[in-house]
């Protein structure tokens, strides 16, 4: 009995490990699940954890290039959307690097200059990540006072805008 009940552990425990194969099922899934289903306060807290989870996602930001706004001397803080938005476009354009180039090798990326599908990588997707990033500036706008909330959305309307246009 001790042998068979060893050995059910050790197959059960082999079969609900993770896989390390690549899967883009389970990949976008993933950044899907991060970009579009999580609180900001939660994505940023799983970001910050360098979670094994996060794998080869690229958790690079550069902050969105975010300045202090005008000379109004008040900065609105849009850091952590900025940090979602980021992470959401890097990493859409690595699905499409890692699983949609027309001649991808097993276990490796495309390369930089391969021709893509954009299947993960597209103006839909692009849009999406766009109104998840105004979405999460609104929300910082709503916890300021009341006095500030229409300055800090006229901010918000015009950083969206500019990834709009620039991106």
């Amino acid at each position: 009995m001790g042998l068979g009940l060893s050995l059910l552990v050790a197959v059960t425990s082999f079969l609900a490990a993770p896989s390390l194969d690549p899967d883009s099922g389970r990949d976008s899934q993933y950044l899907e699940t991060l970009v579009f289903n999580t609180s900001l306060s939660v994505f940023i807290e799983t970001l910050h954890s360098k979670s094994a989870m996060l794998g080869w996602f690229d958790q690079s930001s550069d902050l969105c290039s975010a300045p202090i706004i005008g000379s109004t001397g008040r900065s609105f803080d849009f850091t952590q959307a900025c940090e979602r938005h980021d992470f959401a476009y890097r990493n859409y354009k690595l699905l499409d690097m890692k699983y949609s180039c027309f001649a991808r090798l097993p276990q490796h990326f495309c390369g930089p200059t391969a021709e893509h599908y954009a299947r993960w990588w597209n103006s839909a997707n692009k849009l999406r990540i766009d109104e998840r990033f105004r979405s999460d500036m609104f929300a910082h706008c709503a916890t300021r006072s009341l006095w500030d909330r229409p300055i800090c959305r006229a901010w918000a309307h015009v950083f969206y805008r500019a990834v709009r246009f620039f991106n």
